[in-house]
């Protein structure tokens, strides 16, 4: 792996935490005049979801605030966020992945997005608590109940992030599914497939995948030199290869530090993760 970065704590003991249950999907209602995490909130607090990966489409959010990644003016983090931007018209959610948790017994959202304005393609980091639904939608959560996710301190990034909480035991029956944090400088399509093997999916689905890498690498040649980015999972399967081992594709749109969007699959062995990586996955039967 040719690219890792140097962050300003202690190398982080467990780098990988996987934990699973018995999947659940459900529909979740978008209420205009909401704030964006309170419309999620609402809809699954009162089921007692405290953790799931959720997809949105079609999504008008007005106002919006959002920030992009950047370098960091201080060696207090290896990269940091922008300011934040405005735009009090609003915009409209083409795709976007979020991870639903708890911060401080709070529901809280890690929400990134793609838009576009006119013809130029966009994508960000969205604000939940500062943005506001401007049309009645309708999100898909994947989650289990036997995993909730809660915000700690991670103090080999400075950054408070999420890690799933296995709840109680995982249960049988229905489809397996995974929920999984992956740190700094860990392979991101490597780590997948050593989640999967681990709890025994051979053919599944990326249903969420969020986070940031070191740049970025394609399987098509395309390589991204800016370090900060945001990752958005657009499609992701795992799969069993002939010699029996487990095989991960990573569709992907990758927002650079210059805010450019790059699309395409990602290289195995040659992302590693920059701050954390989020995912939902589910096997397929």
């Amino acid at each position: 792996m040719a690219r890792k970065i140097k962050h300003p704590g202690p190398v982080s003991a467990e780098k990988v935490i996987s934990k699973e249950g018995p999947l659940s999907i459900v529909e979740v209602p978008l209420r205009k005049g909401s704030k964006l995490i309170d419309a999620v909130s609402q809809v699954l607090e009162p089921m007692g979801i405290r953790g799931a990966g959720i997809r949105f489409e079609g999504l008008k959010l007005a106002p919006v605030n959002y920030v992009m990644p950047t370098y960091s003016s201080d060696d207090q983090h290896a990269a940091y966020y922008s300011e934040t931007y405005t735009v009090p018209e609003g915009i409209h959610i083409d795709y976007a992945n979020a991870t639903y948790g708890i911060r401080e017994n709070i529901p809280s959202m890690h929400f990134h997005g793609l838009w576009k304005d006119g013809e130029i393609q966009k994508g960000g980091h969205i604000l939940p608590a500062q943005s506001m639904v401007a049309e009645d939608a309708v999100a898909i959560a994947f989650y289990t109940k036997s995993v909730e996710i809660n915000s700690v301190y991670d103090p080999e990034t400075n950054f408070t992030i999420y890690d799933p909480l296995q709840k109680n035991e995982a249960g049988q029956g229905g489809r397996k599914c995974i929920i999984a944090t992956v740190k700094a400088n860990e392979d991101l399509l490597e780590t997948i497939a050593a989640i999967c093997k681990k709890h025994g999916v051979s053919d599944g689905t990326l249903w969420t995948a969020i986070g940031s890498t070191v740049g970025g690498d394609f399987q098509d040649g395309n390589i991204i030199e800016e370090i900060p980015t945001e990752l958005i999972a657009l499609d992701g399967k795992v799969w069993t290869d002939a010699a029996g081992e487990i095989q991960v594709d990573f569709y992907t749109a990758l927002i650079d530090a210059a805010g450019t969007i790059h699309f395409g699959k990602l290289r195995r062995g040659e992302n590693p993760v920059l701050i954390l990586f989020e995912l939902v996955i589910a096997a397929n039967e």
